[in-house]
């Protein structure tokens, strides 16, 4: 290793489908409603020969040039017409769109314009969807069934049921699995898997001299105990949950109480909640049976899975954003237990699954029925839903020792602020007398007068903050029914002001064997909705959750289109062992543990991702699994990795991390017309070095003090994420190249390898592959390492000013290199 820097070689994976979801919710409604009656085939005068119910149409344009440029803005006459920036050209020519509309345009041309309308006349009625019954025989809509595992010819290679389904697709296509990954590579991939971060020496250590059969097994059993279990996977359901410390896309608006629901579900994970139960509690929870307070606080709390979304809260037309509010829902449920996007029903019969759109309202008339947001905000603001929490009687002692310190701050800030305003109107009497404008003493007196406006504004501005932060009983983003739930109409072609046939609320038909489950008059529906998504009956639910699983432990799931089970996604590379999972999976009481524990307890899961010619030839994109998938680390993987290998990682957990108490952070306080915002400047101390999944996140981009995640593709707060992006970007290289946190790493790193007492350099190398990699280092790279050491002190050493430690520097550039290494950044 003879650079400084290694540069990354950064491998792309095959993504999932292109995500059109966007254009389905925001843009297709909006060109429905307001554009298609003067631009589309079914225009009796088109105007400026602008059509725009296709893709290849709106951007080819009309007269004046392309409508829509994909990723550029000022090219796009669609966008300068509706922001009305040119006189000549304004559209709709009846009404400027709303701000927030406007802007899901020009955030739609910046993705890339996604556009699923294909064709060159493409027209409303036109339904290529599957009917009910023809949508029941698809795979998906098929009740699963346990298959019998099947017969194999190498008996000796499965360990478990799983292993027997993988093993007869490779024979049929007479192909070999991988051989076994070996114990280093083994531990640090289940490790990074169940718990996001490196195993510790300690670690490594007691497995590779465990000489047990056990060993793996305990090691698996060990990780699904572990308190960092619990924050790896709920990372994964705060994807989907749109999970965001700040709301709305417009800015840092304060949600203080948003952790709570965060540090609900990962104690749901790490206590192995059973997963039909912790659907029923985000859904209903509030609408339970409870025997404690405990279990009521809990319930309610879980509600923020409703109550915790993209919600535009500043929008005027409240009757648009109680709509979009709604379908935000629905597309929550869909994406999140379906896996299919239930949006595009909204205006219309779904294209392309078997989801008419009498199914999105009778959903929505389910959430019509459930109060999310109120009008009880500053000026155009709208509030999302809490509940006050029951206390616990130490909850209450705090509360009241808080109470009695706020009263006795107030009370002194108070006073300080009556004598700063009393010694002002002393000075105001005494300048600016007639005659002596120029007199030192006076001249004084306007530097006191600016020096004592300066202490009031300051003093006004503590006020505000110390009664923003007044002690007050625990509260919970939450939902909870309106008081007259009741049956919604179609909102025809989606404009929320039109209406069409009323619809009995209930569920996906398709998705439905037998009856349609009825729902009492006097609640929204929400507690049968949650029974109806866990019935053995209803086939998605189990199917999308085991996939979803699979995914993140394999690499790909046995569904490619991870969030997509509708009619066209890609069908199951091993369909009876995806049944099968989903079987077991509910027979089994919904248990995540137990799921996880039978695959990464199996022969596949055990294998090395080792090149194979022949395998590659014959199954370019392992959709078979002849051997295990090598992929990137996520975002946080990496940020926590690298604390930990460098020894900073505060282990602390749960609670607030908003700095509210901060000074400067909290903004617009006295605000009449906003609410107070997060000015996204300081976090709490404490947390700056916490786990990634404790450090809080703003709905709106970037994150200025966790630039990490944006580089590495951390999902979008905004969007139900169930799959995420990956890219592979020279900005990825430069970033890890230069970025002030990743040096900051590797300076503590050395210094932690530095004071191992006892280690000459030989060892400190071997000692920080296994910390930073997991597995010892070859003697050709201990070899290469110590000469890298070598030439790089001489070089600092013939400089004018070398460093004052040339040993500790170069130990510093080698610690970087590994640490932005393919090595650190992929797991095998």
């Amino acid at each position: 290793m003879s650079s400084i820097v290694v540069l990354l070689c950064l491998f792309a994976q095959p993504g999932d489908r292109p995500d059109n979801d966007f254009f389905e919710a925001k843009i297709r409604p909006v060109l429905v409603e307001r554009c298609y009656g003067c631009h589309s085939v079914k225009s009796k005068n088109l105007k400026g020969g602008l059509r725009l119910d296709t893709r290849a149409l709106i951007r080819a344009g009309g007269d004046t040039g392309p409508a829509i440029v994909p990723e550029d803005q000022e090219k796009s006459l669609l966008l300068l017409a509706i922001s009305y920036a040119d006189e000549s050209l304004q559209m709709p020519p009846k009404g400027k769109l709303p701000a927030n509309v406007i802007a899901d345009f020009r955030k739609w041309v910046a993705m890339g314009a996604p556009d699923p309308r294909e064709g060159d006349a493409f027209v409303l009625s036109e339904n290529t969807a599957p009917s009910i019954g023809e949508g029941r025989e698809f795979w998906a809509f098929k009740e699963p069934r346990r298959h019998a595992f099947p017969s194999v010819e190498e008996r000796s290679w499965p360990r478990r049921e799983i292993d027997y389904f993988v093993l007869s697709r490779l024979e049929e296509a007479e192909l070999r699995p991988a051989p076994d990954a070996d114990r280093y590579t083994l531990l640090r991939r289940v490790t990074i898997d169940l718990t996001g971060l490196p195993p510790t020496l300690e670690e490594i250590d007691a497995f590779s001299s465990d000489p047990s059969p056990r060993a793996y097994e305990k090691v698996v059993d060990r990780l699904l105990g572990s308190p960092a279990f619990g924050d790896r996977w709920a990372r994964h359901w705060l994807d989907l949950s749109c999970y965001a410390d700040l709301t709305d896309l417009s800015g840092h608006v304060v949600v203080r109480d948003a952790w709570r629901y965060r540090d609900y579900v990962i104690q749901a994970f790490n206590d192995d909640k059973p997963f039909d139960r912790f659907i029923h509690e985000q859904i209903a929870g509030d609408l339970l049976p409870h025997s404690s307070v405990k279990e009521r606080r809990e319930q309610v709390i879980a509600t923020g899975f409703l109550a915790i979304g993209n919600f535009h809260l500043s929008n005027y037309i409240k009757g648009q954003m109680h709509a979009d509010n709604v379908n935000h829902m629905i597309e929550k449920i869909g994406r999140a237990f379906l896996g299919m996007s239930l949006g595009c029903a909204r205006c219309h019969d779904h294209k392309l699954d078997p989801i008419p759109t009498t199914d999105y309202y009778a959903l929505a008339g389910i959430f019509y029925s459930t109060l999310t947001t109120s009008h009880d905000g500053p000026g155009v603001w709208s509030t999302i839903t809490e509940t006050e929490l029951q206390e616990f009687p130490e909850e209450t002692r705090e509360r009241e020792r808080a109470l009695r310190k706020y009263e006795k701050d107030r009370s002194t800030l108070t006073a300080n602020l009556a004598r700063l305003k009393e010694a002002k109107e002393v000075i105001e009497k005494q300048i600016d007398v007639p005659g002596r404008e120029r007199d030192e003493a006076q001249q004084r007196r306007r530097e006191e007068m600016e020096k004592t406006n300066q202490e009031i504004k300051e003093a006004e501005a503590r006020l505000l903050l110390l009664d923003f932060n007044r002690p007050r009983p625990p509260r919970a983003l939450s939902v909870r029914d309106e008081d007259k739930p009741a049956d919604t109409r179609v909102r025809v072609r989606g404009n929320f002001q039109s209406f069409g046939e009323e619809v009995p609320r209930g569920f996906l038909t398709a998705a439905t064997r037998g009856r349609m489950p009825s729902i009492s008059d006097e609640t929204s529906g929400r507690r049968e909705l949650a029974a109806w998504l866990t019935s053995p009956e209803q086939p998605l639910t189990a199917r999308v959750l085991v996939n979803r699983v699979w995914y993140l432990l394999v690499g790909a799931g046995i569904v490619r289109s991870v969030d997509y089970f509708g009619t066209k996604s890609e069908p199951p590379s091993h369909p009876e062992l995806l049944d099968t999972l989903a079987v077991r999976f509910v027979e089994e009481g919904w248990s995540l543990k137990r799921l996880i524990r039978s695959i990464v307890l199996s022969r596949v899961y055990r294998m090395s991702s080792t090149h194979d010619p022949v395998a590659v030839e014959r199954d370019p994109d392992n959709r078979l699994l002849w051997r295990m998938h090598r992929r990137r680390l996520e975002a946080e993987a990496i940020r926590d990795g690298l604390l930990a290998v460098s020894g900073q990682l505060n282990t602390g957990r749960c609670g607030p991390c908003l700095a509210f108490e901060i000074s400067g952070n909290v903004v617009d306080l006295d605000s009449t017309v906003n609410p107070p915002s997060y000015g996204d400047k300081t976090p709490l101390p404490e947390v700056v070095h916490r786990r990634t999944i404790h450090v809080p996140f703003p709905r709106k981009q970037p994150r200025k003090k966790f630039e990490i995640l944006n580089v590495f593709d951390f999902p979008d707060p905004s969007e139900i994420t169930a799959a995420r992006s990956l890219t592979t970007v020279p900005t990825q290289s430069l970033f890890l190249m230069n970025a002030p946190f990743i040096k900051e790493r590797a300076r503590h790193t050395a210094r932690r390898l530095l004071f191992r007492a006892g280690t000459d350099d030989a060892g400190r190398v071997s000692s920080f592959f296994l910390l930073a990699l997991g597995r010892p280092a070859t003697d050709t790279e201990v070899e290469q390492a110590l000469e890298f050491l070598r030439e790089f002190r001489k070089g600092l050493e013939t400089l004018e000013e070398p460093p004052a430690d040339t040993r500790r520097e170069a130990w510093v550039q080698y610690c970087h290199a590994v640490l932005t290494s393919n090595d650190f950044l992929f797991r095998e």
